[in-house]
């Protein structure tokens, strides 16, 4: 696949096996050692909601049979992620960040636990929980950094540049956009030195 600045990359994209309504099938895109090893399902979560939905309910419903709490932290992230961004439920999503927190605390992964970080930190910024957020995004921001958690790095800046946009800390705002180019630039670089 051609990633940024046309670059090539190696990456496993799936489909279900079984026809969705309409024709279209929802995709899950697999990158190793961007984004960690977890899946990152850009597509199905940004840009055809209701198959995502769907998707995650059978991932997560799968992960529960398995007793399998790290799938779970994951999935309930990404239903939160899905049901506040598409749908606007933000109280009605809360309850799945902070179980999706509490799992990935339990399991000590510091990139999940920067992803539900961030995921829990989005959904009360979003519901103008303004003080918690910040503490929630902070942190995980910080173990993003150190677990080279890029699309959680890249998610924290940004919605840490939004509310100091929001307070009018427009330089504030700016450091955080500056880093996120930063830091997409540094992965570029140590991507090229690695092949």
């Amino acid at each position: 696949m051609d990633s940024f600045e046309g670059k090539r990359l190696r990456a496993w994209y799936t489909v279900p096996k079984d026809p969705v309504p309409g024709g279209r099938l929802p995709a899950v895109l697999v990158v190793p050692g961007y984004g960690g090893d977890k899946p990152i399902p850009t597509h199905l979560r940004s840009h055809r909601e209701a198959p995502a939905f769907a998707t995650i309910e059978q991932a997560l419903a799968m992960a529960r049979e398995l007793n399998d709490q790290s799938c779970e932290a994951l999935c309930l992230a990404t239903r939160a992620y899905i049901r506040s961004a598409a749908y606007g439920q933000l109280v009605e999503t809360t309850c799945d960040a902070e179980e999706a927190l509490r799992l990935a605390r339990e399991i000590g992964d510091p990139k999940l636990l920067a992803e539900a970080l961030v995921s829990l930190g989005r959904v009360l910024q979003w519901r103008a929980v303004f003080d918690r957020s910040l503490e929630y995004l902070h942190e995980g921001i910080e173990l993003s950094r150190h677990t080279h958690a890029g699309l959680q790095f890249g998610m924290a800046a940004y919605i840490l540049g939004n509310a100091d946009t929001a307070a009018g800390a427009y330089e504030d705002a700016l450091q955080w956009y500056q880093e996120i180019s930063d830091y997409a630039h540094l992965r570029s670089a140590l991507a090229k030195r690695v092949r």
